[in-house]
């Protein structure tokens, strides 16, 4: 822009990186008046509802001023994800800014959402100090765009990995797809999830001279296996079984049957396309995650019944709501 003495405005202003993008509003919506503000946003607590808050500028400002600067600001205001551990990160971005995304490609359609591959530039994505290891090798994400613009849609989605504790150290999460972050982008939501190289039916047709005759490969089968029920076990029971080697099944079980449990799920869906196949997780090998919890419900005993789980097993129907 060749505007340095612009720098003076935002100095005044105590404008920081925080308030970006700036944008150009006119305070009067009317033909004959052709004055323009340059405003930052303000967050109204406890809403969703921004504010505008016009700059006290002292340098002269041309409308075309303003507009070329809304304009060139999109180009370096691109946002810095953080990978989670315990927290979730959720990202605001109804002002559209330019995603730091090397490639983005659409991939698959669903009921629920379309799921895109993407690249993010290393540089625009830092891991929590305690999260290294588990994220150090995730370069290639899944970004999945919910089909609604309902923020209760969204949240209902979000419930789903709160209830479930999938961002836990534990055994059991650890099988159950992880969610990184999401975001809202102008007025859709996003979650984004890690890449994986296929599902479990694909890994079949990929190792379909696959024995099990030597020992490592015997123990990554029951410890698969293990996992897996583990993981479908968090969801069905929901309570604290995320130290699966301490938690007492018989126990769990008959807490189940009885009643006793105030919260329990299912998952809906369980078929080899909805177990994701990792070629490499972490430092392991062929890893086996449950996802796809569009079918998923969440319910209390009163609603439950024992004998529709334990003798006729989960049929698909409009129990699940979603």
């Amino acid at each position: 822009m060749n505007k340095v003495s612009f720098i003076v405005d935002f100095i005044d202003n105590q404008v920081t990186d925080s308030h970006l993008p700036l944008k150009v509003h006119r305070p009067k919506v009317d033909k004959f008046n052709a004055e323009v503000e340059l405003c930052r946003r303000s967050q109204l607590v406890d809403s969703d509802f921004e504010t505008l808050e016009p700059l006290k500028l002292s340098t002269s400002w041309s409308f075309n001023d303003m507009e070329d600067f809304e304009s060139r600001q999109k180009t370096i205001c691109i946002p810095l994800f953080e990978l989670p551990c315990e927290e979730i990160q959720f990202y605001d971005f109804r002002n559209r800014p330019v995603l730091p995304f090397l490639s983005y490609e659409s991939r698959k359609v669903g009921g629920y959402g379309t799921v895109r591959k993407a690249r993010i530039h290393e540089a625009h994505y830092s891991h929590i100090q305690d999260c290294k290891t588990r994220n150090r090798t995730l370069r290639e994400f899944a970004i999945k765009e919910l089909h609604t613009e309902s923020k209760e849609a969204y949240d209902q989605e979000m419930e789903l990995f709160r209830k479930i504790g999938a961002r836990s150290e534990s055994e059991s999460p650890r099988h159950l797809i992880q969610l990184q972050f999401s975001y809202l982008y102008g007025d859709r939501y996003f979650l984004v999830f890690p890449w994986a190289d296929g599902n479990l039916r694909e890994f079949w047709a990929k190792h379909h001279d696959y024995h099990l005759r030597k020992d490592k490969d015997i123990v990554w089968f029951f410890r698969q296996c293990k996992g897996l029920a583990r993981a479908l076990q968090k969801v069905h029971i929901l309570t604290s079984l995320s130290d699966a080697s301490k938690a007492d099944f018989k126990v769990a079980l008959g807490n189940l049957t009885h009643g006793k449990l105030k919260r329990w799920g299912r998952h809906g869906d369980i078929k080899p396309e909805n177990i994701l196949w990792f070629e490499k997780y972490d430092e392991m090998e062929d890893f086996l995650v449950i996802s796809d919890f569009g079918l998923t419900s969440f319910n209390t005993t009163t609603s439950r019944s024992i004998n529709l789980i334990l003798e006729k097993g989960s049929p698909r129907d409009t129990i699940y709501g979603h």
